[in-house]
């Protein structure tokens, strides 16, 4: 039995999207995973076709399976271009030694100014509280509105992971 079925690309048949960067991209376990149960995934959805970070729970009972409907939206991140090839789309998740959450995205395909703008998702670093809020000491919190303000760190490159250094 999976742990969880997420909602990820189709092709014409309904099967798995086998091209691109479809699909769950990555997951980590909250810092205190063992009280609480939460798991974060980063996966791009089937329809509409774009990125999101959710947090699911693990049963108490069988934390080798997921409470069904726990699933919670803490950020969606819309290609820039609807058109989007899916192309570059990489991204990661980690827990930073602050007990943040760290988000990483991929340029698209797409860098240029967008990934230097302060209102685009791709090819940036968001910096989230564990409950999805915005923490409000990102260093641009205040220049950016919306989810925007969660930025931590913009001008990347297609990441499809990310370490920290304890």
């Amino acid at each position: 039995e999976p742990f969880y079925t997420f909602d990820t690309p189709k092709d014409g048949s309904g099967n798995p999207e086998s091209q691109r960067s479809a699909g769950l991209r990555d997951f980590t376990f909250d810092p205190n995973f063992a009280t609480n149960g939460y798991i974060y995934a980063f996966y791009m959805t089937n329809s509409p076709r774009h990125n999101r970070v959710v947090r699911i729970q693990a049963s108490a009972g069988n934390p080798n399976v997921a409470v069904p409907n726990s699933e919670t939206t803490l950020m969606q991140l819309p290609f820039n271009n609807s058109q989007s090839s899916g192309s570059h789309n990489g991204g990661a998740l980690i827990f930073g030694s602050d007990g943040k959450l760290y988000i990483s995205t991929g340029d698209g395909w797409d860098g240029g100014d967008n990934v230097q703008s302060l209102s685009t998702y791709t090819g940036k670093i968001f910096r989230l509280n564990a409950n999805g809020t915005i923490p409000t000491d990102n260093p641009i919190y205040k220049q950016a509105s919306g989810n925007y303000s969660a930025l931590y760190a913009l001008g990347r490159r297609d990441q499809f992971s990310m370490s920290r250094n304890p």
